[in-house]
């Protein structure tokens, strides 16, 4: 490892690597290897090169979990109301 990617002595790093580089070789059996989690799309060779076990494409770099319909979107505006439904105005008071 390089001092870039983390501490080489911390066995818990260490632990995630080879955690990855296994899941990795899961995905390559199962075809899956360089298609996105989260989205299915492919990963770009750039990313593969920087990261060969990478799971997430880079739109998805940071989530931890796939989204299911059921789970809310926490990325979403809180201003943004389907048509129809109640807004407040700007002193928190219904319309």
């Amino acid at each position: 490892m390089t001092a870039a990617s983390g501490d080489a002595d911390d066995p818990r790093e260490f632990t995630r690597h080879r955690d990855d580089v296994i899941a990795a070789l899961g995905r390559l059996a199962e075809g899956t290897f360089a298609r996105c989690d989260i989205c299915g799309v492919q990963i770009s060779d750039r990313r593969l090169r920087l990261a060969p076990a990478a799971d997430r494409c880079e739109q998805h770099l940071l989530d931890r979990a796939p989204q299911t319909p059921a789970e809310p979107d926490t990325h979403a505006d809180p201003t943004d109301q389907p048509d129809g439904a109640a807004r407040h105005d700007e002193d928190g008071d219904r319309p």
